[in-house]
């Protein structure tokens, strides 16, 4: 005859009940103390092999998970060094780009500083100033441009590596489960953590909001 024995493997404060098929020897009426003798050995042997099978699932999906989540954390973190690197490349660029322009603007104001205070004519430094200016601005507004679609294409890679990572820590805790066990809805949420760094609202409107592995504004 054939016994149902469920045993529960506790894993990270998750019970996860497998039911398990225990064959047992069946003996005939002539010989029924002996068949008990037998039972009784072949539930001693069931037994062990529980207890073993109960040990090595919990262990075998613990570690699972937990590479899983090592496994997300560290995709994250990458991501999120990408998008940090980037967005200082992109400011770097930026004030490159206005760096000249600006520096023009600085030299002329000085030149019409200069010829005011010795009360030369300062009708030449002053039309120098404003076509420095208008430079200057045309300049900034180009940069500006250039960063925010730089900064949206940035922002979009490290989303999909954030989404991936997502994907494959869900798969791996599904795949860590029995087939046709359900698994709870809190263990597929990927692990929480916050990677803080320097500056982190950064100019040009880049800002963030370290929000465990948001990445800024990013959804999770």
């Amino acid at each position: 005859m054939k016994k149902m024995n469920r045993i529960v493997a506790a894993t990270a404060g998750l019970a996860i009940a497998v039911s398990v098929p225990l064959v047992v020897s069946s003996a005939s009426a002539d010989n029924n103390n002996k068949g008990q003798g037998k039972e009784s050995s072949q539930n001693s042997s069931n037994s062990s092999s529980i207890a073993s099978l109960k040990i090595t699932l919990a262990q075998t999906q613990a570690n699972a998970i937990t590479l899983a989540r090592k496994n997300y954390l560290t995709a994250a973190s990458a991501a999120h060094l990408a998008w940090r690197s980037s967005l200082m490349t992109i400011q770097n660029d930026l004030l490159a780009a206005v760096s000249t322009p600006r520096l023009n603007l600085v030299i002329a104001q000085d030149a019409y500083d200069f010829a005011k205070d010795t009360k030369t004519d300062t009708t030449a430094a002053a039309s120098a100033v404003t076509s420095a200016q208008t430079a200057y601005q045309a300049a900034v507004t180009a940069a500006k441009a250039s960063a925010q679609t730089k900064s949206a294409a940035g922002k979009s890679t490290a989303q999909t590596a954030l989404d991936k990572a997502k994907t494959d820590y869900q798969a791996a805790v599904t795949a860590s489960f029995p087939t046709g066990t359900v698994v709870p809805p809190s263990l597929l949420i990927p692990p929480r953590a916050s990677f803080n760094w320097l500056h982190e609202n950064e100019n040009w409107n880049f800002a963030f909001n370290s929000n465990g592995l948001a990445l800024g504004h990013f959804k999770r």
